[in-house]
């Protein structure tokens, strides 16, 4: 992964999926040291001209001063 969490942040498009979007929004939860983020990945179409949207919240622990994080799924 990347070496700093703000790095996953971002948006973009899928190149099999025309007219879909996403946007990737990260914020640190609680106090710094404790190391939390919660990133919001938000999926944007329109079907039936009407703008549509779904969206999937994680919770991740990034330590400070740690290269990487983890998006494993136990």
């Amino acid at each position: 992964l990347e070496e700093e969490p703000e790095d996953i942040a971002g948006s973009g498009s899928f190149d099999e999926y025309p007219g879909f979007r996403w946007t990737r929004e990260i914020v640190q939860e609680g106090f710094e040291e404790d190391g939390l983020w919660r990133v919001t990945t938000t999926i944007n179409w329109t079907e039936n001209k009407s703008a549509r949207n779904e969206q999937v919240v994680e919770l991740i622990y990034w330590p400070e001063g740690q290269e990487g994080g983890s998006f494993e799924r136990r």
